[in-house]
């Protein structure tokens, strides 16, 4: 690899994308939250900025085992129904990704 590409690769963040939980019509015909994951990368949210993909990965994983267990938790008491905006909460880590910060789908159209 050339100095002037290896120079250009490691001015490359990543960022932890998720999609947005959004109020819309579900399936059923009736309104409810949505994750909101075909929508571009520029209207996901950044929760976190990264110096490699193996970092950003790292913290992708850690959020999905977090949100898995808390989705578990949320499920104990059977008295009372999962509230549905919490739920799409702890599932939108299972759709997050890293993306690489000069990626041109994070610019919006």
């Amino acid at each position: 690899m050339k100095p002037r590409h290896a120079a250009a690769l490691a001015l490359v963040g990543w960022y932890l994308m998720m999609p947005p939980i959004r109020l819309g019509t579900l399936t059923n015909g009736q309104a409810g939250y949505t994750i909101a994951s075909s929508l571009p990368f520029s209207e996901w949210s950044n929760f976190g900025s990264f110096d490699s993909v193996q970092k950003c990965d790292g913290r992708r994983m850690m959020d999905i085992e977090s949100a898995k267990h808390m989705l578990a938790m949320s499920h104990l008491d059977p008295s009372k129904p999962p509230d549905q905006f919490k739920s799409l909460k702890f599932t939108a880590p299972l759709l997050a990704q890293c993306i690489a910060s000069d990626d041109p789908r994070l610019k919006a159209n």
